[in-house]
């Protein structure tokens, strides 16, 4: 996205695990055109690997919104499969401050949240009360709060420069490191 002063904005789109995802079905493709592979299994292979593969190219290729921060609000977006314009539009009134945190589950991963004044609470409704449950219970309060940034790249002080023009309350923390760094102070986080 060109910059805009006041905007940041990062998309889904291409990942080295997606290119896993869209690699696998094009070799099974391709390893099908051998004269040795019996024809209705050739065409089956085609048929579920060719779906498979546009599913995994369109998600990808349409680029959805992952994350927002602007005039209106936070908005913490659902997948690169999702349906445009799901997702959570936090406005800044109830925003404290954002923490870039990790949660170490079968790998580390990189996670984007957003405190409220009142701190932690659940924001991502429209996961179901059973989900947000097992996700404050493995990763703990900011779980429903935050997004995952596998294959993101999120640049700290672009945001906090858009967070300085459009949120000055909000702070903007990073726990990732030791000791945590307060990129942008502001109203209360989590460090």
């Amino acid at each position: 996205m060109k910059d805009v002063v006041g905007v940041y904005e990062v998309r889904f789109g291409w990942t080295p695990w997606l290119a896993v995802c869209a690699g696998v079905p094009a070799a099974l493709i391709a390893g099908a055109f051998s004269p040795t592979v019996p024809l209705g299994l050739a065409v089956g292979v085609w048929v579920v690997c060719g779906a498979v593969l546009a599913v995994v190219a369109v998600g990808a290729g349409r680029r959805a919104v992952a994350f927002r921060a602007d005039a209106a609000g936070v908005f913490l977006g659902t997948g690169p499969f999702a349906h445009r314009g799901s997702g959570t539009l936090v406005p800044w009134s109830d925003v404290a401050g954002l923490v870039l945190w990790e949660w170490e589950h079968r790998g580390r991963h990189r996670m984007l949240g957003v405190v409220t004044p009142q701190g932690p609470r659940d924001l991502l409704m429209h996961r179901s009360a059973r989900v947000r449950q097992i996700n404050r219970d493995l990763a703990g309060p900011l779980a429903n709060a935050s997004i995952g940034l596998t294959g993101l790249r999120i640049d700290m002080h672009r945001l906090a420069a858009a967070l300085a023009h459009v949120a000055p309350h909000a702070s903007l923390n990073d726990t990732t490191t030791q000791p945590p760094t307060v990129i942008r102070p502001g109203g209360p986080g989590l460090v």
